[in-house]
């Protein structure tokens, strides 16, 4: 009985988080359908809007509102080839979903002591780098999201405050506040 009673629990909670996702899956579905299908959209570009990334920033207004916030960091320091494409859905300014696509082929340095020569060595390593999260904005307010294909943990406040800023700045670069 008891393990009946936590399934059906289980099952609720998994049904409840779903709705959220499907809802706003929905919303975004409408706004790329409107951009696709609509000539009455324009995308601008953000000029100084992140001065702390290097990134080309852009977005995409419909009937005088932002609803996508699109962009491309192409480098990274440890790095080649290395690709981040990060696109935000707003919803009456407020963002809704985050989609991160990270490609890459990064290099790292190893180092230890080796076991049999009881000498400190250091070695470089290449490895590729694929990433595609989803973040699914509950409350933005409290910043609570649900995380698809990621760690929940690698988004905190410092990451809402990072594309708060962004989002902000193209706001006050549209005027629209």
């Amino acid at each position: 009985m008891k393990k009946t009673i936590v399934l059906f629990i289980i099952i609720l909670i998994n049904i409840s988080c779903s709705s959220i996702s499907k809802s706003i899956d929905r919303k975004v579905y409408k706004i790329e359908k409107t951009i696709d299908n609509s000539p009455y959209f324009s995308q601008n570009l953000c000029w100084n809007c992140s001065p702390e990334i290097d990134a080309l920033i852009y977005f995409t207004k419909i009937e005088n509102q932002i609803k996508k916030i699109n962009f491309e960091i192409d480098s990274n320091n440890n790095c080649n080839e290395y690709s981040k494409k990060i696109t935000i859905y707003l919803e009456s300014n407020v963002p809704i979903l985050i989609t991160e696509i990270t490609t890459g082929t990064c290099e790292h340095e190893i180092s230890g002591v080796n076991r049999k020569t009881n000498k400190f060595e250091s070695s470089k390593q290449e490895s590729k780098i694929f990433s595609n999260v989803k973040v699914y904005i509950n409350d933005w307010q409290k910043f609570k999201i649900t995380v698809i294909g990621g760690n929940e943990f690698d988004y905190n406040l410092r990451t809402k405050d990072k594309y708060g800023k962004i989002i902000g700045e193209i706001l006050k670069q549209e005027k629209i506040d």
